[in-house]
């Protein structure tokens, strides 16, 4: 099996353990994540928190994200073994070392080496830990013990030239003759694996060779320096996208402007706000509610139909339509998915017989690959405190797997797209709705209109200044200023922070795009002291300006946009679906993006 379809086949949280393994042995970090699956998924995104980043909460609101703190814990992935007890607590902090870099099989040749212990004593406090571990540890023990010492990607390092396990320094280079420092020809090591092949028997030593010859061949055919590095982003882009995109509910994440195609420069994103502006003029966007996605669809159960719940995932549940007695099974005991979900459940089922009609004229009756797009809001769901429970109808969307070409090969994937409807239809739907919405405490609505009451002032926006702080002295330019030197939107690119404001000091990976850069660059901090090169600070100060943008041009349209609920201002933003702008909708969310708050960095 390739190493992408290994990994595919991974959890999430194996794939995060996993990534994160592969950078610390390249280097990239010095220490492991305390919770891989929340810094997977804001790696992958390149948000600095998904779930605590109010502008894409909504796009992130499946609960399994609310409690990843407490699944690391009982998880147990990098809790250290602490023995207060014992006497020699160094021998366990040397084991927690190899453990965390995969080399744990060394265990008991590293105690022996460093220690000068025999192999007998060794092997006992090696014992002793590996019964500790899994004890204290059991889901670790066994990522650890098996995913990583019997993992191909690890093997395949120990094919280049690194002790791994069974394999010896030098495998294939040894057996080739080939020269350290010199390239093997892959052409030599196909040769190779092709006269293995034709062997009858092969005894254990040629087994090993075979082995890392197959290997070695992964290595060479799966990396390029270039463009596809081992654990690179863009070598595990193929594998994360559909994971992380309905981590938070089938209808995904949803673009900010600096997310559209066409949007590449500081010039591009001033347009998309004014284009946004023009359309929301002539058709009304809609009010994105701050909430929890609940996308329901029609199900057949034997004789019978009945709403089930879509997170938009490949999981078997997900596919089948998760039922009100799936629940649990789907988000496991406890979740907080089992109570909006079952609410939901519950006042579609209940109003099934009443609204047979409406169904089948929007196309759900019979067709379970369609789904109603829904918001659920109990109270205060995520930042906005909304002081009433409702749904929030947004539409449809049609759901379906397809094949899709990743970057090397083909992909398998579900994907939701927005089906149009008869707004007729939906009125009457929500209306029929409403008594079964009302035995439960909820209000129902459908898509919520918005209108503009006077032109957005981009002007004002763009004229209020700004200052960076460097090493040389302060900056103050105004935000049209500012954009102007933004040439190329850093969306991907990944930097180190200081985060002592002092150079080799602590460091964190950050987003160059990201809250954390924004707030550091406009908040008062030195920008050459935050990152150690001229790259690094260009890249940063750019993404922190298209923050800036994105949250003040943002605002100059939410402050003058009024809809049914009053003041989209007070809510998460507004969604504009516009092919002549994006070919999906996407969101104006103003001060939402960094938290509900409108942060004030401009000069006093």
């Amino acid at each position: 099996m390739d190493i992408k379809e290994r990994i595919q086949d991974l959890t999430l949280d194996q794939k995060a353990k996993l990534y994160f393994m592969g950078l610390l042995r390249k280097g990239v970090i010095d220490t492991l994540p305390e919770d891989p699956k929340a810094a997977y998924i804001r790696d992958m995104m390149d948000k600095e928190n998904p779930r605590m980043d109010p502008a894409i909460r909504s796009d992130f609101d499946d609960p399994t994200l609310e409690n990843l703190k407490e699944i690391a814990t009982e998880l147990g992935y990098l809790k250290e073994l602490e023995r207060p007890s014992f006497a020699n607590q160094k021998y366990y902090d040397l084991l927690n070392d190899l453990r965390d870099e995969g080399l744990l099989k060394s265990g008991i040749s590293s105690l022996q080496s460093k220690f000068n212990l025999s192999r007998e004593k060794a092997k006992e406090i090696f014992d002793e830990y590996l019964e500790d571990l899994k004890a204290e540890q059991p889901d670790a023990f066994d990522f650890f013990m098996k995913d990583l010492n019997e993992g191909d990607t690890y093997e395949k390092m120990a094919a280049k030239g690194k002790k791994r396990g069974n394999l010896k320094q030098g495998t294939v280079r040894k057996r080739l003759r080939i020269p350290k420092g010199e390239k093997i020809p892959l052409s030599l090591i196909n040769k190779e694996i092709s006269r293995l092949k034709k062997m009858e028997k092969r005894s254990p030593k040629n087994q090993k060779y075979y082995k890392a010859l197959t290997l070695a061949k992964t290595l060479k055919t799966t990396t390029n320096v270039n463009e596809h590095k081992l654990f690179s982003q863009d070598w595990w882009s193929d594998v994360i996208t559909e994971e992380l995109l309905y981590e938070g509910g089938a209808a995904g994440h949803m673009a900010h402007p600096f997310d559209l195609p066409n949007v590449t420069s500081g010039k591009d994103l001033i347009k998309s706000f004014e284009q946004a502006a023009d359309s929301l003029k002539k058709t009304p966007g809609s009010v994105k509610i701050d909430g929890v996605n609940a996308s329901i669809r029609l199900i057949n159960l034997g004789d019978k139909k009945e709403f089930a719940m879509d997170r938009g995932s490949k999981k078997a549940l997900d596919l089948k339509g998760v039922t009100k007695a799936d629940l649990e099974d789907r988000f496991g005991p406890g979740h907080g998915m089992i109570k909006s979900g079952g609410d939901v459940l519950d006042i579609f089922n209940a109003a099934l017989p009443s609204i047979q009609e409406e169904l089948n004229a929007l196309g759900l009756l019979n067709d379970p690959n369609v789904m109603f797009n829904m918001e659920y809001v109990s109270g205060k769901s995520n930042v906005q405190d909304y002081g009433k429970n409702f749904l929030a109808i947004h539409g449809l969307l049609s759901v379906e797997t397809k094949e899709v070409q990743g970057a090397r090969k083909m992909l398998t994937k579900r994907i939701t797209t927005e089906k149009p409807f008869d707004k007729a239809d939906m009125d009457e739907l929500l209306k029929k709705l409403e008594p079964f919405a009302k035995k439960k405490g909820f209000e129902i609505y459908g898509s919520v209109p918005t209108t503009f009451t006077k032109d957005p002032d981009f002007n004002k926006a763009l004229n209020t200044r700004y200052t960076v702080d460097f090493a040389e002295g302060d900056q103050t330019k105004t935000l049209g200023q500012w954009l102007s030197t933004v040439t190329n939107i850093p969306k991907t690119d990944r930097l180190t922070m200081n985060l002592d404001g002092v150079p080799h000091g602590t460091t964190k990976d950050v987003g160059a795009l990201s809250k954390q850069v924004y707030f550091a660059v406009f908040g008062g901090e030195n920008v050459d002291d935050l990152f150690n090169n001229e790259q690094e600070k260009q890249k940063a100060l750019q993404g922190a300006i298209t923050y800036l943008a994105t949250e003040k041009l943002g605002d100059a349209i939410l402050d003058v946009l009024d809809s049914p609920m009053g003041s989209v201002n007070d809510h998460e933003g507004v969604v504009i679906r516009d092919d002549k702008i994006s070919p999906k909708p996407f969101k104006v969310t103003g001060k939402f993006i960094t938290g509900g708050v409108s942060s004030d960095f401009q000069k006093k």
